[in-house]
């Protein structure tokens, strides 16, 4: 896994699909925190199951999130 304890993985534009399935989330630890953008969700038609695995932001929280983790790696 490329992600450790104590990261945060936010899942945009296509991204979104797979935190929609709630089931693909099921290999990450409680210690991991996920965030989905709520405009690239609404964009797609999608709704999150109700969960608690993954929290809804907005492009400002997009921006506070960048700058409250370390490092900022981007996969497109």
């Amino acid at each position: 896994m490329l992600a450790s304890d104590g990261d945060g993985i936010l899942f945009i534009e296509d991204g979104v699909y797979y935190c929609a399935n709630n089931e693909s989330l099921e290999n990450l630890t409680a210690e991991i925190t996920c965030f989905s953008l709520k405009e690239d969700l609404d964009a797609r038609g999608l709704k999150l199951n109700d969960s608690d695995s993954v929290s809804l932001v907005n492009y400002r929280k997009f921006v506070a999130l960048c700058e409250n983790y370390d490092k900022v790696v981007s996969w497109f």
